[in-house]
């Protein structure tokens, strides 16, 4: 009964129209901002927070930072559908299939399915994080070192099992991924790991510069070797092959 009371005072406040205003506002600038490569939503709260702060009711301001953050989860997406450069971490997996569809003339069905994709997982997401948060948090607390290296070797156990083509090759990408995410300081005791004494490398590798480097980059060049212009969307079959004209 706590949870349905705590929900609906929450309704109650977010569905004022003031509040939902600034909240379109957030995710709009939140979009807008995000479609660059490379800032992701905490970037996007940091260069939009002094917006903010002049508020004087702190819910609004609350309201629009959680649309702000929101609105570049989708719009990290636009750029690795466009372009195959992924905006932030969440959205390298869009570009698989986007920049796929996208080159096939597809691209407005892309955007729209990571839209509304975004949107229902949010809204999910968040009424199951309400939900389990209580007892996942009993759980988390109650198990020790043993259970956090079981719960890191299942989730690589499942990366590998959702990896297309090679098993090999997907094992290789993520031993790799586990090299590239120990470089930096220990969370607990802050000793420095594969640093190389290069101070740069103590807050880890960027992800900003692995996004660039791996699917811009390679995609700028593979661009410049061997341009193909895109397919039209009214041109082309299921399979992205040209009809035959006439």
């Amino acid at each position: 009964m706590d949870l349905l009371s705590n929900l609906c005072l929450g309704f109650e406040t977010a569905l004022q129209w003031q509040n939902i205003l600034f909240c379109l506002l957030g995710v709009a600038l939140g979009t807008a901002v995000g479609v660059l490569p490379g800032i992701g939503p905490t970037a996007t709260i940091a260069m939009l927070l002094p917006i903010t702060s002049s508020f004087d009711e702190p819910v609004t301001a609350i309201i629009m930072l959680a649309g702000i953050y929101y609105g570049p989860q989708y719009g990290g997406s636009t750029t690795a559908i466009l372009i195959n450069l992924p905006g932030e971490s969440s959205s390298a997996v869009t570009a698989i299939d986007g920049y796929e569809m996208a080159e096939r003339g597809r691209a407005g069905v892309a955007l729209a399915t990571a839209a509304i994709a975004s949107f229902v997982a949010g809204t999910v997401a968040t009424v199951v994080l309400a939900v389990a948060a209580p007892p996942l948090t009993v759980l988390a607390l109650s198990s020790g070192a043993a259970g956090h290296f079981a719960l890191v070797v299942l989730g690589l156990i499942v990366s590998i099992a959702l990896a297309r083509g090679s098993v090999l090759k997907a094992l290789a990408m993520i031993v790799l991924g586990v090299l590239v995410g120990c470089v930096g300081q220990d969370v607990h005791t802050g000793t420095p790991r594969f640093t190389f004494g290069i101070r740069e490398l103590c807050g880890g590798v960027s992800f900003v510069a692995l996004a660039v480097a791996l699917f811009g980059i390679t995609e700028i060049v593979t661009n410049l070797v061997d341009p193909q212009p895109r397919r039209e969307g009214r041109g082309a079959d299921q399979a992205g092959r040209p009809h035959a004209q006439p």
